[in-house]
């Protein structure tokens, strides 16, 4: 099983994880509207269960532009 506060930390890291590879919204915009009043707590918690960073994140999983793409 899964307690309710893992289970709303879990919805709301996915929604982080779209919001930065789909958006260019700051990682305190995101913060805020996911519910988070602490950036600080939610870059840590973000680490902890993805293991990098949320801008690393970004940058790695960031959806490539059709000229991105062109190129490949």
């Amino acid at each position: 099983g899964q307690t309710f506060t893992e289970f709303l930390t879990q919805c709301r890291l996915e929604r982080a994880r779209i919001m930065l590879k789909d958006t260019d919204f700051t990682l305190a915009y995101i913060c805020r509207v996911l519910g988070y009043r602490s950036p600080t707590y939610f870059y840590g918690l973000f680490i902890k269960h993805h293991a990098m960073a949320p801008l690393e994140y970004r940058k790695q999983n960031r959806r490539q532009s059709g000229a991105e793409k062109s190129r490949r």
